[in-house]
């Protein structure tokens, strides 16, 4: 059976790092008690195939956290940690803090960037996301659906819209709107305050875009 040589590797690792006292102790601590575990964590925790390649991998040993750490591609210190976490003896608020000692601490991921508004070229592509989600054939004499495009462009794509077709009842938005959304499963055009008003939402958004 390989050495058990973690607390040794984590003097040596705070030598280097000057890691605090409690930070070296715990980090012991935790890998006794996950040594301790050791029958229910491989059972738990490891897959079939991966007990399999931890049993015949000679460079491995049968010790619980360098297995670990192979299998799942960690350090000595993570695997203890991930272990403890794991199996209720570490809360996740120290598991933190002691990646952050280590100078293991993934960063946050950063929030995504608001996602850009559509706009509607004067080619007559609408873009959205970088990306061409519908195209309409441009005529001389503007079309019911180049009108609605062009509106919601004039007005930077607010969430709803005056109905450009005042005047010329339901109905005549209604087809529009239809022959909109017939164009494109990425953007859907509605009809709103009886006809009068237009809104557009991406069909997966849970509200109505602002």
């Amino acid at each position: 059976m390989r050495i058990r040589r973690i607390a040794s590797i984590t003097m040596a690792h705070s030598t280097h790092a000057e890691l605090p006292k409690f930070v070296v102790e715990r980090l012991a601590d935790l890998a006794r008690q996950v040594r301790l575990r050791t029958g229910k964590i491989w059972l738990r925790q490891l897959t079939q195939e991966q007990r399999q390649r931890a049993e015949q991998g000679d460079s491995m040993g049968p010790e619980i956290i360098d297995i670990w750490a192979q299998v799942h591609d960690l350090s000595p210190y993570q695997a203890v940690i991930q272990l403890a976490e794991k199996n209720n003896f570490l809360m996740s608020g120290e598991a933190q803090d002691l990646l952050g000692h280590l100078g293991l601490l993934t960063p946050p991921r950063r929030r995504p960037k608001a996602r850009s508004k559509p706009v509607f070229g004067e080619d007559g592509v609408l873009w959205w996301d970088g990306r061409a989600i519908l195209e309409l054939r441009l005529m001389n004499v503007k079309s019911g659906p180049e009108l609605v495009l062009r509106a919601f462009q004039q007005a930077r794509w607010k969430k709803e819209i005056d109905s450009p077709f005042a005047g010329n009842g339901g109905e005549f938005l209604y087809n529009v709107l239809r022959q909109l959304n017939q164009k494109s499963d990425e953007i859907q055009f509605h009809a709103c305050r009886g006809a009068t008003r237009v809104r557009w939402n991406r069909p997966t958004d849970s509200e109505l875009p602002a």
